[in-house]
């Protein structure tokens, strides 16, 4: 609804926010709110309430001066999803409160409490921000049937459209800003307002349990209570919600105590696990990062905005609760999957042994058996391979120079042939079993040449389909011809061209008939038109400008016709010297052929003779 600008006031010598109403917006119910905004604020004194200093008009635009205050939007600060201490998130939002419970009490409902809506200092102090929705006992100013708010911030009263809204709408609103605040994603959520709208109405709120797993049960009461949807179960006012928070955040230093021992014993059961698995090298047989520690931050605080180096976040309520259900997440994960690999580093251990002692086939049955339940476990592969090297080495040798001559033989063949299906893989393999066989990297080069000279000419191929069926025939022919300069014999080229020949000479025909229809319908010479677009009908039965010259060629020769029936009867009454009737059948022909010179001359002559007639009677 507006724009607000930084300024300076030269007589108080400071620092202020302009808030000026937006050109192009100035209807008369903006201009309202817009007052009403100010006229909001302005009975408002309050310190976590922004104040007004002064309103007034400029060339026909309102503008506020109001208090400037430094710092960002809470929504930025939710945005970068940045650290704030659990214990000031709450202290800002009991000063939130205080401050509508002022508004409030001074007979004003914000209706637009959102992270947008409330400036955070870098003090720590909080401002409600933007009053341009706010609705006084003395005002009651609205779109009708349309919602006034912030989708998803806004109460179910709202969303109903209730003219009947007091500081318990406010209270929903404030009570989605702590929620999001605390999870960085909103209790209502869908694709599009209407979907937002339905949700609040109808659905109940993602549990903060859900959103916020392990929080304490108190917690996500209050927030329940918040967000209740009958109004009546709410809290009656700010001041309520307030103490609500606030005796959840007396008992709070006992909640964090309890969670610090847990996480700290979690944290010991934990880093235990982490060493036996380094130890036993067991990190393979686990899940990826199963050991690994996600420690888990909110962006760092930035300079000048609720920065303290010196808080430890790791005695965070919010974090120690994410925490503590991070770690008993994990340790149950370790705890199942520790259950199925013991039994498999047992039969490693096995087969070790069994290596050791040179019953090498005894070694790979027992290897056979772990790697049946864990494939791809490396320890496992690396055993079985040396087994397989030592039993295998001499044979493998033989029977890799077999194994290349066939190859060799296999890609030859695929070559002379053309087939790039047998040529390819017999050149790859080869390649596998050799990689400096000097014959299969020839091979693989003329292969490749070939390959890309298909793919060019598929290439051209599609583009001259594709153009022939978008009716770009010259284009058509173009990429025909480019793929034809590479393979002068593919079939399907010439296939390709040839129908795009046939198109291009249907066309010029057609185009020549149509052009010929054109000349003798602007000679009149209907009938003959009328065979030439039929002749161009018969070479493109479906072609819409075809129809449409045929459709206008019997409406025109409809329109001539009539116009020749009209001309006679105009030409019989003049000679029969019934001026008026041929003055009529006159209008009538020149209504279907306006620029007709006989019959403008008829009509002229038909109008003098009327007048001498007309003064000859008179005298």
């Amino acid at each position: 609804m507006g724009t607000v600008y930084l300024a300076f006031d030269p007589l108080l010598e400071i620092r202020c926010a302009l808030k000026v109403m937006n050109t192009g917006e100035v209807d008369e119910e903006l201009h309202q709110r817009f007052l009403l905004e100010a006229r909001s604020a302005a009975k408002l004194n309050h310190p976590s309430i922004v104040s007004i200093y002064n309103m007034d008009e400029d060339r026909k635009r309102p503008y506020i001066v109001m208090e400037y205050v430094p710092g960002e939007d809470l929504k930025a600060l939710v945005e970068r999803r940045q650290f704030v201490p659990f214990d000031q998130k709450l202290s800002i939002i009991k000063k939130i409160c205080e401050g509508l419970q002022y508004a409030h009490d001074k007979g004003v409902i914000h209706r637009d409490i959102k992270p947008g809506n409330i400036r955070i200092m870098p003090s720590g102090a909080a401002k409600i921000l933007d009053f341009g929705l706010a609705r006084l006992e003395s005002a009651d100013l609205t779109r009708t049937g349309v919602p006034m708010g912030t989708p998803y911030y806004m109460s179910p009263e709202q969303v109903r459209g209730s003219r009947n809204l007091d500081c318990r709408s406010d209270v929903f609103s404030l009570g989605v800003v702590l929620y999001e605040w605390l999870t960085y994603c909103r209790p209502f959520e869908a694709e599009n307002p209407t979907a937002i709208y339905l949700a609040i109405v109808s659905d109940s709120h993602r549990p903060l349990l859900d959103a916020m797993p392990g929080c304490a049960e108190e917690l996500a009461g209050i927030l329940d209570r918040a967000l209740a949807k009958d109004r009546k179960l709410r809290y009656s006012s700010c001041q309520e919600f307030a103490e609500a928070l606030t005796e959840f955040e007396q008992r709070l230093p006992a909640i964090r105590a309890g969670l610090v021992q847990t996480v700290a014993q979690l944290e010991t059961e934990f880093a235990g696990c982490q060493a036996e698995g380094a130890r036993n090298n067991m990190s393979e047989w686990f899940e990826k990062e199963v050991f690994h520690d996600e420690q888990v931050f909110d962006a760092s605080p930035e300079a000048g905005v609720l920065s303290d180096e010196a808080f430890n976040r790791k005695h965070d309520y919010a974090y120690l609760v994410q925490r503590r259900h991070w770690l008993e997440a994990r340790l149950r994960k370790i705890g199942q999957q520790l259950r199925k690999v013991l039994p498999l580093l047992a039969l490693i251990e096995q087969s070790q042994q069994q290596m050791d002692k040179g019953e090498l086939e005894a070694c790979l049955s027992t290897l056979d058996l772990v790697l049946e339940k864990a494939p791809s476990k490396r320890r496992a592969l690396r055993m079985r391979e040396a087994c397989q090297l030592i039993l295998q080495r001499q044979r493998k040798e033989r029977d890799k120079r077999i194994r290349l001559k066939n190859a060799l033989v296999q890609a030859r063949r695929g070559m002379e042939q053309g087939s790039v299906a047998v040529c390819l893989p017999s050149v790859d393999r080869c390649l596998t079993l050799d990689s400096g066989n000097a014959e299969a990297l020839e091979l693989r080069r003329l292969l490749q040449e070939r390959m890309s000279q298909r793919r060019r000419i598929q290439a051209w191929l599609t583009s001259g389909r594709r153009s022939l069926r978008d009716g770009n025939t010259q284009e058509c022919l173009q990429a025909v011809e480019n793929g034809l300069r590479l393979d002068p014999h593919n079939q399907e080229l010439v296939l390709v061209r040839d129908a795009a020949r046939r198109t291009l000479e249907i066309q010029r025909q057609k185009d020549r008939l149509l052009d010929l229809a054109r000349q003798d319908m602007r000679r009149w010479e209907y009938p003959r038109a009328l065979e030439s677009i039929d002749e161009a009908l018969r070479l493109a039965p479906q072609d819409a400008t075809i129809l449409e010259l045929r459709d206008e060629c019997f409406d025109a020769l409809e329109r001539h016709s009539r116009f020749e029936d009209l001309a006679s009867l105009a030409k019989g009454s003049y000679r029969a010297g019934d001026y008026e009737a041929c003055c009529e059948a006159v209008i009538q022909a020149l209504q279907l052929i306006p620029d007709h010179v006989e019959m403008k001359q008829l009509q002229n002559d038909s109008l003098q003779r009327l007048g001498r007639k007309a003064t000859g009677t008179a005298s």
